[in-house]
């Protein structure tokens, strides 16, 4: 039965093979250089690496992974997907060991509940956008380290019999699947606090007990759980200077998860596809505490029901401690978006876990007819999320198909409407490079009626008004005086936006120049995004970086060029990549006395190790270019 499952999970996620790169795609994988490699070598893997601009950990061995599909593959999406689908089939087999260990320590013999909550699980068409969005790897693989080192946990804590020997290789296997899973994503290291959550839950009067027992318990969970909290508190600073490129408060953040935790938990409950879509920044941040309050009882009824078995809502309370302890770091006070489908996950592992263990037990005292009836419902509830999975992932493998989700089911999304306006762009180039104006300008028309709403929708947004611009100069060959003073008072006024910045910088880099604006436009935009005090210190980076590229191939301006890039290399010296490219202006404008200098430093840099070829062939050229 086991088998037939994963092949029915395979079947169910098939269709979504086909699909598409989106939102932090680009900036992981298609435009990460470091990802793109040829060869499974060593130094490859290892500038894999080190090039991941994820978080300050940088997530490697995610990072490493999609390294190593383009090796095999290339650029192309459908083998990165099959391959999230793989490890999504690899997690749901973990899934059934650990319902089956936690099966068995309450007591259950039947194998139905641990292979119906898998197939509950893995079939959820709520976590098709964790296994068809590929940067969300980074999430799977993470999940699937914590629930290796929460499995391993449980068996040794639960032995029939405990000694030194078992418990000190534990230990350690437990702290390297941890760090694993981070090495993936932050998330993991959850992995603690979610063990003493099972000791609460499940494991409490079932430990064998002894020294060694105790000893993985306190190292294993309470020890490290009390690190993470102290290294959170550490941290607490820099999650609060994050919120200066939101637009809402922590405070507002707090108030509003309670309100996004209970619409996981009735799309978790009661799915409605129709609404699943990457595109949630719709949602309006509330000042309530009615919902904070209604989440704080529910977390008082959760202790309770851990606290008190006699209650008879053990298992429910567990699973929802499981389910709340594991979305502890997304949707508390770290300022992230407010909503992602994929940070359900991990927790539904536990809350599905805990639901059929709850239900099992208030049916042990039913008839047998009862419970048979029982495991046909619930079979018959995974049959139909498998098929919502599959028309789910048919949605995600059509990029049409889930654009025109998203905007009926978030018409208030500015990203949505930015995405479906890219999308009219696109087809708006194609119709002027064939010579039918007439049609283009039609759907470049839709365009800006979408970009506009974008803007209109998202006060900090200047990218749309941007795109606005570029395609009245592709038309026209003119922009509005009034729409270039919009976007330049956006620019240095509003907060900052992702958006926004990529399309300043996809501007500065366009190719060929034709189709960028004129640089007296570009220039002003430039000036104006750089007097943004709201604007962090790697947006300004990445915009002078962009803009001395501009100087440079543009206006021919090579000295304001290498001014520009320097002070980006001051302010953030530890960038190779600034580093690097600074160097290469050097090289290109001539300048080799600078250029062996400037070499010299990289050669001291860090991530030197990584680039030694690199580094090896310019001084090779140099050597020969003074010989001459």
């Amino acid at each position: 039965m086991g088998a037939l499952l994963l092949v029915l999970i395979a079947l169910a996620y098939w269709p979504g093979i086909n699909g598409n790169f989106w939102l932090d795609d680009y900036q992981h994988i298609v435009n990460q250089p470091g990802v793109h490699i040829d060869s499974l070598s060593l130094d490859a893997l290892h500038r894999a690496v080190a090039d991941s601009p994820s978080s300050g950990l940088g997530r490697p061995l995610a990072n490493a992974s999609f390294a190593v599909n383009h090796a095999i593959s290339g650029l192309q999406p459908a083998p990165m997907l099959a391959t999230n689908l793989a490890i999504h089939i690899v997690v749901a087999a973990l899934v059934f060991l650990l319902a089956q260990k936690i099966s068995s320590i309450a007591g259950v013999s039947s194998p139905w509940p641990p292979l119906l909550v898998t197939a509950v699980w893995a079939l959820h068409p709520l976590h098709v956008s964790t296994v068809f969005y590929v940067v969300q790897r980074m999430t799977a693989l993470s999940t699937l380290f914590v629930l290796a080192a929460t499995l391993l946990y449980l068996r040794q804590r639960t032995a029939a019999s405990s000694s030194w020997l078992r418990t000190i290789a534990t230990l350690p296997a437990i702290g390297l699947l941890t760090l694993l899973g981070i090495a993936c994503k932050e998330t993991a290291a959850l992995a603690p606090l979610i063990l003493l959550v099972l000791e609460a839950g499940v494991i409490r009067h079932q430990a064998s007990g002894g020294a060694p027992s105790r000893i993985l318990f306190w190292c294993g969970a309470v020890v490290p759980s009390v690190l993470l909290v102290l290294a959170l508190l550490w941290k607490f600073p820099d999650f609060l200077a994050g919120y200066l490129q939101r637009d809402f408060t922590m405070s507002q953040r707090l108030l509003t998860q309670p309100l996004v935790l209970g619409e996981y938990l009735r799309q978790l409950l009661l799915p409605d596809i129709s609404s699943m879509t990457l595109f949630h920044d719709d949602i309006l941040p509330t000042s309530s505490t009615l919902p904070a309050l209604v989440l704080a009882l529910g977390v008082a009824a959760t202790i309770v029901g851990l606290a008190r078995p006699s209650l008879g809502i053990r298992w429910l309370s567990f699973g929802l401690a499981f389910y709340l302890v594991a979305h502890a770091l997304e949707s508390t006070f770290i300022p992230l978006e407010l909503k992602y489908e994929h940070r359900n996950y991990l927790p539904s592992t536990g809350l599905f876990i805990g639901l059929s263990l709850q239900v099992h037990q208030w049916l042990a005292q039913a008839s047998s007819g009862m419970r048979r009836w029982a495991i046909v419902l619930t079979a018959l509830a995974a049959v139909t999320l498998g098929m919502l999975t599959h028309h789910n992932a048919s949605v995600w493998a059509d990029r049409s198909d889930m654009l025109n989700r998203s905007l009926h089911a978030h018409p208030s999304s500015p990203r949505a409407h930015i995405y479906v306006g890219s999308e009219f762009v696109a087809l708006c180039h194609r119709y002027i490079n064939g010579g039918l104006i007439e049609t283009a300008r039609k759907l470049c028309g839709s365009a800006t009626g979408h970009f506009r709403e974008a803007a209109e929708l998202d006060p900090r947004d200047a990218g749309s008004l941007m795109r606005i611009a570029s395609i009245n100069w592709r038309l026209n060959q003119s922009v509005p005086d009034q729409l270039i003073e919009q976007v330049a008072k956006r620019l240095q006024t509003a907060g900052y936006q992702i958006y926004t910045l990529n399309s300043l910088v996809s501007l500065l880099s366009a190719q060929p120049p034709r189709q960028s604006l004129p640089p007296a436009v570009l220039e002003t935009w430039t000036d104006a995004a750089l007097a943004n005090d709201n604007l962090p210190t790697g947006a300004i980076i990445s915009i002078k970086n962009a803009y001395a590229q501009f100087l440079f191939n543009r206006v021919d301006d090579s000295r304001g060029a290498i001014e520009i890039m320097r002070q980006a290399v001051d302010t953030q010296p530890e960038r190779w990549d600034i580093q690097f490219n600074l160097l290469k202006l050097l090289l290109a404008a001539g300048l080799e006395d600078q250029a062996l200098a400037r070499l010299s430093v990289l050669e001291e840099h860090p991530k030197a190790g990584i680039y030694d070829r690199d580094l090896s062939v310019i001084r090779e050229n140099l050597a020969a270019g003074s010989r001459q």
